[in-house]
């Protein structure tokens, strides 16, 4: 299944809500909560229209949250089937968060 720039990518509003109250939540206690776009292969051949329209979304549904988009930063030698990243895709993603908790 390849989606179109016209796909919707619903996210139910109870999990906006408690995304929402887990970063109130944790920064009343002092922590700070980085959502985490995991990488897309790009060997499942996505739309470009479609993956900015999913990304999209997501920033919509965790609107004021902290969210460090990954979704295209990895290349299709990074991982080892459509899903899941290899070491090389690993070191990409650990990179990534890691500029992004320095840049805090």
């Amino acid at each position: 299944w390849i989606p179109s720039s016209t796909n919707i990518f619903p996210v139910s509003e109870n999990l906006s809500l408690f995304c929402h109250k887990l970063v109130d939540h944790m920064s009343n206690k002092g922590v700070e909560i980085i959502f985490v776009i995991m990488p897309n292969c790009p060997d499942l051949e996505w739309p470009d229209e479609a993956s900015e329209h999913f990304v999209e979304h997501v920033r919509e549904t965790l609107n004021g949250c902290r969210v460090l988009d990954l979704f295209t930063r990895v290349h299709s030698g990074g991982f080892y089937d459509p899903l899941h990243p290899n070491r090389e895709g690993g070191k990409i993603i650990s990179s990534e968060l890691a500029k992004a908790l320095m840049d805090r």
